[in-house]
């Protein structure tokens, strides 16, 4: 026989359930407060002596959104700074540790005008993939997994009605290990990429830069911008592989240097004394701020650094017409070009000889076969920075104590190549020109003394050449004349 229920027993229990599933949504719901004050605790971490709050949250079931924010700075003084920027979080779900994790951290476009004939459009701004740790006091390590990818795109500025720069997208991709999450957080690693990078010269006003685009072939080109980081927290190793811009018809600059001490623990202490420093704006004790600043870049030391540019035919068609603007032949205007180099390079400071040397060498070989040419710091030890600071001081050894290298077309520059240079530039033809400034006061003139004094003396050449720039010379007949190297 079967067993009989009676639904009277069940009435508590069913009116338990209703009231336990319609009390879940309050309980589940996002605590958007907590959230908020947890991400801008991350963003004051990354930027020392700054104070943001956002603005009004509104909640819609995993997604948060905040009605602007606000930026201060209370150490420096001044006014807070307002803006009614919408943040829209989405996927925002909160971790068992107290962490949030979000899909998305997204903005609104961009539209704004700088006159009546350019503009600045910026659309689709994303974070993804978005870690906001539980700890009250977060580190600056937190500031820098905040996201694992960002993308911005399209961008477009424009210029008298004409699109003179435009953007696809750029795109970044941040890695972490072992995770994002991780509290041992070791390595981060960052790529980052344009794509659909356009130039356009065509709706320029100034006709002598049109016209020079238009022989140069560079009305219209287009370009691509990459960026390899990598860096490991224990030892501060920081090494910036790439950070490059590639022309078409021009040409790819690229920048890369490796360090070590760039550790958090260095961030806290640039942190503080960036703020210190701030503050002493409204204090006057800016010389303890000073103090702190030198003493937090004791740890950083520099393994190596480099510039490069590997020409794609701009450097040929430059000199072709700045021969023929010069009324001369391209061979006479590259030796004219590496003539002038030392007066250039010692217009506001004394630089050895011997870097002058080097520089002409790598000049002269770089614009008669243009390929690439790269300027490289190699210390045969890793050096401080304070180190090179003090080293461009007192000059008079500072390519051998920076590891400075040029390297032409694969080739470095060597000592017997810069020997076949003079370090000097030519004689003016302007004899009066051999005592400069002779109309000065007295105060020059014991200027030129001191310096005269505390330098070897140059020969007639030099001396001549040292004071080429305030006689008053034209270039052009500098560029006309021919020197024999």
């Amino acid at each position: 026989m079967g067993t009989i229920v009676r639904i009277t027993h069940l009435r508590p229990l069913a009116l338990s359930a209703v009231l336990l599933l319609g009390t879940a949504p309050a309980a589940l719901a996002l605590d958007a407060t907590d959230f908020g004050s947890k991400i801008v605790k991350v963003w004051a971490s990354s930027a020392s002596g700054l104070t943001v709050t956002l603005g009004p949250a509104t909640v819609n079931g995993n997604d948060v959104s905040f009605a602007g924010f606000t930026v201060s700075a209370p150490q420096a003084g001044g006014d807070p700074i307002s803006n009614s920027i919408k943040l829209d979080f989405s996927g925002v779900a909160e971790q068992p540790d107290g962490s949030y994790t979000a899909d998305a951290l997204t903005l609104p476009d961009i539209d704004t005008t700088f006159d009546e004939n350019s503009s600045l459009s910026v659309k689709g701004i994303a974070l993804h993939h978005i870690y906001v740790p539980a700890g009250t006091t977060p580190s600056v390590v937190d500031g820098s997994r905040f996201f694992s990818d960002a993308s911005v795109g399209p961008i477009v500025i424009k210029a008298d009605g004409v699109e003179a720069v435009k953007l696809a997208g750029i795109n970044v991709t941040n890695t972490f290990k072992p995770s994002q999450a991780d509290a041992n957080l070791a390595d981060i690693a960052s790529t980052g990429a344009t794509d659909g990078l356009s130039f356009d010269l065509s709706g320029s006003k100034d006709k002598d830069s049109l016209e020079q685009a238009k022989a140069l072939d560079l009305v219209t080109t287009t370009g691509k911008m990459l960026e390899t980081v990598s860096w490991t927290l224990a030892t501060g190793h920081l090494n910036l592989s790439e950070l490059s811009l590639a022309v078409d018809k021009v040409g790819k600059l690229n920048f890369a240097v490796d360090i070590t001490g760039y550790t958090p623990q260095f961030l806290e202490t640039l942190g503080k004394a960036a703020e210190a420093m701030g503050s002493s704006a409204t204090s006057g004790n800016s010389q303890a701020a000073t103090a702190m600043l030198l003493a937090s870049l004791q740890s950083i030391f520099l393994n190596s650094a480099s510039l490069s540019f590997t020409d794609s035919a701009i450097t040929n068609k430059l000199l072709d017409m700045g021969a023929k603007q010069a009324g001369t032949d391209r061979p006479t205007f590259v030796a004219a070009l590496v003539s002038q180099i030392p007066a250039q390079m010692n217009e506001d400071s004394q630089v050895p000889v011997d870097v002058i040397k080097t520089t002409q060498a790598a000049a002269r070989a770089y614009l008669n076969d243009p390929h690439s040419i790269e300027v490289k710091l190699a210390p045969k030890t890793p050096l401080g920075v304070l180190g090179i600071v003090a080293a461009a001081m007192a000059p008079t050894n500072v390519a051998e104590q920076i590891g400075l290298k040029i390297v032409v077309n694969g080739k470095e520059i060597t000592p017997e190549d810069a020997a076949k240079e003079t370090g000097v530039a030519p004689a003016s033809s302007d004899d009066s020109s051999a005592t400069p400034d002779d109309s000065s006061s007295d105060d020059s003139s014991a200027a030129s003394d001191d310096d005269s004094d505390q330098t070897p003396a140059a020969s007639d050449d030099q001396q001549n050449d040292n004071t080429g720039d305030d006689s008053g010379s034209d270039d052009n007949s500098r560029l006309n004349s021919k020197h024999n190297h």
